[in-house]
């Protein structure tokens, strides 16, 4: 177990615990500092900064932002972390996030609707945070439906997986820009879990052209994939490699949702020796920023 651990979300986007929640959890843990990546939100920044306040917990603001690129399947997600969440280039960039989020629930909702599924956007939005995402949708249908729907993954696999009867394109933002976004917030840009993608070393070297700081070398695959606890060792030795031949910085996170997904607070993370060059990487661009 790790005690700095740079990937957590909230309920402010798909997590089962409030910011509140999810700091009281870290202490429990015995945890030297945390970051809450929310999917494109920043709301349970300020909550967190101020439970992290009362326990004397160091907290790392931090989001994470779905990119698509032609030439990769899937979403690639892309964490900023140390941003200042006050920035007003990553409320804007926020803000277009959320409104595209929905615009794309409403639609999903219609097709659901014209299949037999009498969830409204009203529903969703009631659990849903400020990123409506997915998962939430196929939690609004499990509760109305759990005669037909087992988990979130059987909505997904039935009907709102990607290409699926219920499925709506939402046109996501390119690395590129999500890398300089993060930036225009002083934060530092970081691959999230490379080892999840195809061909994750084309994504790499793509992401670092695009002007990336550094990816993730430790991440639960094992728990959160379900694969082998040597292959997890594998996937996360060959990604630290790839870090140094290519001097890109080293973070890793639980990416902890809930208790049932698999990972927990500190099942991925940084040695305190990893989280200060983390810190004094952030504090030389600022100084060259100046």
């Amino acid at each position: 177990m790790k005690n700095i651990d740079l990937q957590m979300h909230t309920t402010a986007s798909d997590g089962k615990f409030s910011p509140e929640e999810v700091v009281e959890l870290a202490v429990t843990k015995g945890m030297h500092a945390i970051a809450i990546t929310d999917h494109d939100t920043i709301a349970g920044i300020a909550e967190a900064l101020r439970v992290c306040k009362e326990h004397h917990l160091v907290l790392v603001e931090g989001v994470e932002l779905s990119c698509q690129e032609a030439q990769f399947k899937g979403t690639i997600d892309v964490l900023g972390l140390f941003i200042d969440h006050q920035s007003k280039e990553l409320n804007e960039f926020i803000q277009k996030c959320r409104t595209d989020r929905v615009i794309e629930k409403r639609e999903m909702i219609e097709k659901l609707n014209a299949l037999g599924y009498a969830i409204t956007f009203e529903e969703l939005y009631a659990i849903a945070g400020e990123s409506l995402g997915r998962p939430h949708v196929a939690k609004v249908l499990i509760k109305k439906y759990p005669e037909e729907f087992s988990s979130i993954e059987d909505v997904f696999q039935k009907l709102i997986g990607d290409n699926k009867k219920a499925f709506v394109f939402r046109k996501k933002t390119s690395i590129k820009e999500a890398i300089d976004v993060v930036k225009a917030a002083h934060g530092i840009a970081i691959l999230a879990h490379p080892g999840r993608y195809r061909e994750f070393e084309k994504v790499v070297d793509f992401f670092a052209q695009c002007g990336g700081d550094g990816i993730e070398v430790d991440y639960p695959y094992d728990k959160i994939l379900k694969i082998d606890a040597q292959k997890n060792m594998q996937i996360n030795a060959k990604l630290r490699e790839i870090a140094q031949q290519k001097k890109l910085l080293c973070s890793g996170g639980s990416d902890f949702h809930d208790f049932e997904r698999g990972s927990e607070i500190g099942d991925g993370g940084v040695t305190d020796e990893e989280f200060a060059a983390l810190q004094k990487y952030v504090t030389l661009q600022k100084k060259k920023a100046l």
